[in-house]
């Protein structure tokens, strides 16, 4: 645990690593959306050629989406320009829609999670509540 934090305290010590690693994270999440999609169509259209990436074992699927929409989520509350924040939030849609149509109780559950996540965030006097009474957590 010592090396995780001395690691991640120097590579999150500044906010243009921390945003670097809210790009990447996005940026996986859309890839995985993509895979995720484009397999579901191959599913339909073409149902003896399949690639088994989500259908084979979706809890891990879904469980990767939950954790990776952090990226797109905190994003979507520190931008400012519109078009940016309806990227973020088309995106967030796209992956719930794909956590759906996982149609397993955990990744569903952890969707109820993401959604209670961006509640939390979106208060933000809840937010400086939690950070100022770190003896809470």
């Amino acid at each position: 645990y010592f090396l995780i934090f001395i690691t991640s305290y120097f590579l999150f010590g500044s906010i243009r690593t921390q945003t670097s690693f809210l790009y990447l994270c996005s940026l996986c999440f859309i890839v995985l959306l993509g895979f995720g999609t484009m397999e579901f169509i191959q599913q339909i259209s073409l149902s003896e050629r399949n690639i088994l990436l989500f259908s084979s074992n979706p809890i891990p699927a879904g469980s990767l989406l939950i954790l990776l929409s952090i990226g797109p989520i905190i994003l979507l509350e520190q931008t400012k320009s519109n078009w940016e924040k309806f990227c973020w939030v088309v995106c967030l849609l796209l992956g719930a829609q794909l956590i759906i149509l996982i149609a397993k109780k955990g990744p569903s559950l952890a969707l109820v999670t993401m959604i209670a996540l961006w509640m939390i965030i979106k208060r933000k006097r809840l937010k400086y509540f939690l950070l100022t009474h770190r003896d809470l957590l």
